[in-house]
Parts: structure tokens; C-alpha cells; sequence
């Protein structure tokens, strides 16, 4: 039973661009994903650097590839991972429709193998696209940042063995850097 964490947020295009992905996956009969802690902060950071750094590739600014990324970011399991990348949208629907119209993304949204994802948008004013999406994929179920309608009913069954239970935000948060 995998660990519910109370330590960052996803705003809400973030959980718009959650539930159209998983969405798009119950179409296919595929799992929904689940948020991941570990994956959530790869892609801050990869989101935040290429805006802050105004490049767009999925080798970071120290020269790491998405895997050894994830990895930095206690995201080190086995299994399969995969990474997309958008810039220059705000929304969740546009940046949706550019990985679904794109094979590899498509392909990665639709990874029967995978379970959790982090999600991370970043704006900066000053950075060639302004907006900048990561989606980080992966099969292994680390800990998850759940809604409050969510860890209740399946995860919280024995509240002492988890360290802590976060709810997801209602309100909009537009991460500037």
C-alpha cells in the first residue's frame, strides 16, 4: 500500500491536465494514474529550469536525461518512466492536444505500464514560451499525493501507518519564477 504525502501541491490546470490524461487512458480501459510525489518534484524541476534557464529539451541544465533525473528526485525504482514536455501553452486542454496529436507523448500518456505521473507547469514572463509543462511517467507506485475524496476510502484504512495525508487545492496557483 503505497505512502500519502503532505508536501507539495498541484494547482488546478495541473489536476485538469490529470483527469483529461486519465480520461483519455479509461477510454482505452488503461489505469488511471495516481500522483507521485517524487515524480511531481522531477518535473518542477524540469519545468521550472527551462523557464528560469529559457531552453526546451529533455536533457536538464546539469546535463541529466529524464531517468537520472527522476532518479535524483528518489524516483529510482524499477521499471518504466517516460517524460513529456510542452511550452508556450497556459492551459491544460491545448498542452493535452499537442502531446495527443505527437507519437512519443501519445505514446507515453497511454503506457499501459505506467501508474503514477507528476505534473508540474511553471510561468515566467521573461522565458521565449512563457509556460512550461513536464508530465513524468512511471510503473511504480511510490508515494502519492491523493485528493481528500480519494484517501479515505482507498488508502486510509490504517491512518498510522502513513505519515501524512495532503488534500489537493481548490483554488488557482500560477507558479511565477
Amino acid at each position: 500500500m503505497p505512502a500519502v504525502a503532505q508536501t507539495l501541491l498541484i494547482d488546478n490546470e495541473e489536476q485538469y491536465m490529470l483527469k483529461l490524461i486519465n480520461e483519455y487512458r479509461s477510454q482505452r480501459k488503461l489505469s488511471q494514474l495516481k500522483v507521485s510525489v517524487a515524480l511531481t518534484r522531477a518535473a518542477e524541476f524540469m519545468s521550472t529550469d527551462m523557464a528560469v534557464k529559457s531552453y526546451f529539451s529533455h536533457t536538464d541544465s546539469m546535463g541529466r536525461d529524464p531517468f537520472v533525473r527522476m532518479s535524483a528526485f528518489k524516483y529510482d525504482h524499477p521499471g518504466q518512466r517516460g517524460e513529456n514536455l510542452a511550452a508556450g501553452f497556459a492551459d491544460a486542454v491545448r498542452t493535452f492536444n499537442q502531446w495527443k496529436n505527437s507519437r512519443p507523448h501519445n505514446i507515453n500518456m497511454l503506457g499501459p505500464n505506467f501508474n503514477v505521473i507528476g505534473i508540474s507547469r511553471v510561468y515566467r514572463e521573461s522565458s521565449p514560451h512563457k509556460w512550461y509543462w513536464t508530465t513524468d511517467f512511471g510503473s511504480h507506485v511510490d508515494t502519492l499525493i491523493l485528493s481528500k475524496s480519494e484517501a479515505p476510502k482507498k488508502y486510509l484504512k490504517k491512518p498510522e501507518q502513513y505519515f501524512c495525508y495532503r488534500m489537493l487545492p481548490t483554488r488557482q496557483r500560477r507558479r511565477e519564477v
